[in-house]
């Protein structure tokens, strides 16, 4: 392999080179700017790489530390197309984690002859390196619940929480109330009693707004195994956003409880994270008490622990509590007490195109 045939995954800027000049020849700053004619800012700047050496620059450059002003000029081409290089190669990178054909697929982003622009556009970055700072982590981003038997992407979960964003910013909302979204309680359970999801969703939706909540129902692109999430939008609006991915009324009300306990009960301010792998935590704990009582309220809750979970039973808490039957099915397989794969026959499913056509 040839000099020529070595690409670092770096990029030397020429600053570093006048550095090491000025180090070697003992030239402080104030003096290098002096020499320079120009400000301490500008030469900061021009060592940190913000202005680039040109035919002027480099004449002085040579007067100031020596050598040529076409070494400066050369120096600092390479490292202009060394910048290049590193950016196009991270941008291939980075489409290959975006889950482009679903975010086309959903409408979220546009096909296009430039999807890298596109996709940094539907983030509202600048570049690539902005967005590895932005989405560093997204499980500091938002709260969630995800499935651990699904192999999670985080560009993925990215994009979802991103969209959904995108959807709370345009839903009108008064100012955020914490106090009467909790008030509002009795009023989210009894939406649980309304089968058709075109009928509660919006009304759910409604009744949220008016307490400073955007409620977004969302489907999720490949790669993001997640049920809700959580977070603040701004100051004065909060966004509960949850994808229905099951399909089912016990675990989309379970979840929706689950992400309103964070809002109630934790800072929602600050980020964590919710996955069916850290439900030991404090926080998950707390969230999956508040949402077993918002399902079945405290004075059921021994007898749906000790009750026999049979198809009586069920039927009879269920009147009891007025829930129901699949939400009391839910909760007995959230505790282990009723196996998965029984009495699944009492929960409402839902239609895929029912789920999402009343959120577009």
């Amino acid at each position: 392999m040839s000099n020529n045939d070595f690409q670092p995954n770096w990029a030397s800027m020429p600053g570093d080179t006048i550095s090491d000049v000025l180090k070697a020849k003992k030239i402080s700053l104030s003096l290098f700017a002096e020499k320079m004619e120009s400000s301490i800012d500008t030469v900061r700047s021009l060592l940190h790489g913000y202005i680039s050496i040109n035919e002027e620059v480099a004449q002085k450059l040579e007067y100031v530390l020596g050598s040529t002003a076409q070494f400066w000029i050369n120096r600092e081409k390479q490292y202009r197309e060394s910048i290049d290089r590193l950016r196009k190669s991270e941008e291939q990178k980075w489409l290959s984690e975006i889950p482009v054909s679903d975010l086309i697929g959903f409408g979220w982003i546009k096909e296009s002859q430039n999807i890298i622009e596109e996709c940094l556009t539907f983030f509202n970055v600048p570049d690539v390196w902005t967005w590895r700072k932005k989405y560093s982590d997204v499980t500091t981003y938002a709260a969630f619940r995800k499935s651990s038997a699904i192999k999670s992407n985080p560009a993925a979960i990215a994009a979802w929480l991103r969209e959904a964003e995108r959807k709370g910013d345009s839903i009108e909302c008064n100012r955020l109330d914490i106090e009467k979204f909790k008030n509002h309680l009795p009023s989210f359970r009894s939406l649980m009693k309304k089968k058709d999801p075109k009928v509660f969703v919006p009304e759910l939706q409604k009744l949220c707004a008016e307490c400073g909540v955007a409620v977004v129902v969302l489907k999720t692109p490949a790669g993001c195994p997640v049920s809700g999430a959580a977070k603040l939008l701004n100051a004065h609006k909060a966004l509960i956003v949850l994808s229905f991915r099951y399909r089912s009324d016990d675990h989309f009300w379970f979840t929706f409880f689950h992400e309103a306990a964070h809002l109630i009960l934790h800072n929602y301010k600050e980020a964590f994270i919710d996955t069916e792998d850290d439900d030991e935590t404090t926080e998950e704990k707390e969230a999956n008490e508040f949402s077993e009582l918002s399902l079945i309220p405290k004075q059921f809750q021994n007898r749906l622990r000790t009750m026999k979970p049979n198809q009586h039973e069920v039927k009879n808490l269920s009147k009891d509590a007025d829930v129901p039957l699949g939400i009391v099915v839910g909760q007995l397989q959230h505790l282990n007490r009723l196996d998965k794969k029984y009495l699944n026959g009492f929960k409402r499913r839902y239609d895929i195109s029912d789920i999402y056509e009343v959120s577009q």
